[in-house]
């Protein structure tokens, strides 16, 4: 329209077509209802819609945001430039350089890294592997790592299991939570029903087992060796946490025999973090502060 010279007329100012609205526009308005048909639109005219969106953003700039507005007692784009000037940087975020992941070693024990292939040892063939490089460094891991919390009751270790494996799971590791009757029921049921070692091949499926409050209950000599073989199954293949209120020295009359409570913790504690607790429990403590309370 605009090559043709030709001018154009508006239609009546309540026509829902008029005016032409362009969707990238950004622009602030002080008010909405009626503001440009009683403000802007009387007088002016427009050849086209590009001559439309020049004229509104001219006047938006020179005449309407440059009013008081009566809500706020100033211009709004003062008030925009004041809150803008108020604002806090945003902190400078370093570039994320270098691999993290986690992935299955194939048979040949080679790790391809950007083209490159590592050389893992062949022990961990099959075996779930951490991959870390770095521009200055570069390391494969598939040891796991135990952890076992002792100490007596009420001093946080359930709570500290089940933080730890919430977080495990927030960084994308598999984890499974039990108690250690839980585990013991689990595993009888998987042995009577000949599908004891389909289950602990299933559960290498998981980075991390989590056995709660041995120690509470004895066990029989059938349900020793079933644990036995669950810890044997997870040795340097994947991650177990426990909590007992017992010290190994005791644990021999938990399993009902002392030699395998000692293979049992020999294969625990090869690479472990082993954390004592010590202090009050904290049901007792709060027992006794609510009966101070009361008195």
């Amino acid at each position: 329209m605009g090559t043709l010279g030709t001018r154009l007329e508006l239609a009546p100012p309540r026509d829902p077509e008029y005016p032409p609205r362009d969707p990238e526009y950004k622009g602030m308005v002080e008010r909405n209802n009626g503001f440009f048909e009683t403000s802007f639109l009387p007088g002016h005219r427009f050849e086209s819609p590009a001559d439309f969106n020049t004229q509104i953003s001219s006047w938006l700039t020179e005449h309407s945001n440059r009013r008081n507005a009566r809500a706020i007692g100033r211009c709004p784009s003062d008030l925009l430039a004041a809150d803008v000037a108020a604002m806090a940087a945003l902190p400078t975020v370093p570039p994320r350089v270098g691999i993290h992941e986690r992935r299955r070693l194939a048979r040949d024990y080679c790790v391809p890294v950007a083209g490159n292939d590592y050389s893992v040892h062949p022990a961990a063939i099959g075996r779930f592997v951490d991959i870390t490089a770095t521009l200055d460094l570069y390391g494969v891991t598939f040891t796991p790592h135990n952890v076992i919390l002792l100490g007596p009751p009420g001093v946080g270790k359930a709570h500290l299991a089940i933080a730890l494996g919430i977080k495990a799971t927030h960084n994308s590791y598999p984890v499974l939570f039990d108690t250690a009757t839980g585990w013991a029921t689990r595993l009888t049921k998987a042995h009577a029903t000949g599908r004891l070692q389909h289950e602990l091949k299933r559960l290498r499926r998981y980075r991390l087992l989590i056995v709660d409050e041995i120690g509470y209950l004895p066990f029989d000599s059938d349900t020793a060796n079933l644990f036995f073989q669950l810890i044997a199954s997870r040795y340097e293949q994947g991650s177990i946490l426990i909590t007992s209120n017992m010290p190994f020295g005791r644990w021999g009359k938990v399993f009902a025999d002392e030699i395998v409570a000692a293979a049992l913790i020999d294969r625990l504690v090869h690479h472990a973090e082993v954390i004592t607790i010590t202090g009050d429990s904290y049901r007792t403590k709060n027992r006794r502060d609510l009966a101070k309370h009361n008195q």
